[in-house]
């Protein structure tokens, strides 16, 4: 998935919106001016926004990495190459760390209006969430590397 792909827990909002605020403007005229930050509008000046996720769907699309590394890849791995378990755990923590970025960032452009002064409310969350991603990418490398020493341990011939 590259960051500009939808992820598809996100489905656009129907309802017509201010591009200031995101308002819903729903019930109002074509032409005017928003009733809650006073940005005109009309039906040519529009941003297309996204409904924000429920819950479960946020866990199921941020969590399915996690399950993987932990249980489907070192299976499957274990199954068909041994040696090769080793790098699953590694990989699914990169994969989670990515994930979570582009879903950091589609948030962040695409489910928030542009001019909305809320963000500065949820910038603890969105820092967090970088926070986290970035230390998974970084924890994800590292344990990386040490796959491949090992990996390359293991490749030594034992005299």
């Amino acid at each position: 998935m590259s960051a500009t792909d939808v992820p598809k827990i996100f489905k656009p909002r129907a309802d017509p919106h201010c591009r200031h605020c995101g308002f819903s403007l729903r019930g109002l005229a074509d032409h005017g001016q928003c009733p809650e930050c006073g940005t005109d509008y009309d039906p040519s000046n529009t941003h297309t926004l996204y409904e924000v996720p429920s819950t479960y769907a946020c866990i199921s699309h941020l969590g399915r990495p996690v399950l993987y590394s932990a249980l489907v890849l070192p299976l499957l791995a274990l199954a068909i190459l041994p040696i090769a378990a080793i790098f699953a755990i590694p990989i699914g923590i990169c994969w989670f760390g990515w994930r979570l970025l582009v879903f950091h960032e589609f948030m962040r452009e695409h489910v928030l209006p542009p001019g909305m002064d809320v963000r500065a409310g949820t910038r603890p969350l969105g820092l967090a969430a970088v926070l986290v991603a970035r230390a998974a990418l970084a924890v994800g490398a590292l344990l990386m590397i040490c796959s491949i020493v090992l990996f390359a341990m293991c490749l030594k011939p034992v005299y």
